[in-house]
């Protein structure tokens, strides 16, 4: 998948085509305690290094001390800009 980390943002493709359904974008702030998360693409998934806790790649929670999942933006489309909105 690819996949881009910008300004506290990640967005990854998660089908082919250039809808909103297309892709996904979550926080990229560990709702732990703040720290950035960062999406391995190899695996698809996000990972915390502060202290561990690990995300699927639909942001849910999959290992702790997190005791949530990412948080879930929304993707816009118009034309060929992608916004992302909280």
């Amino acid at each position: 998948n690819e996949f881009i980390a910008k300004s506290g943002v990640i967005v990854i493709r998660t089908a082919i085509g250039n809808t909103a359904i297309s892709f996904a974008a979550f926080s990229s702030s560990c709702p732990h305690a703040g720290a950035t998360v960062e999406y391995n693409s190899s695996t698809t998934s996000f990972f915390c290094s502060a202290h561990g806790s690990a995300f699927s790649a639909n942001g849910s929670l999959v290992k702790g001390p997190a005791t949530r999942g990412l948080t879930n933006l929304t993707v816009e489309i118009t034309g060929s800009t992608l916004t992302v909105k909280s």
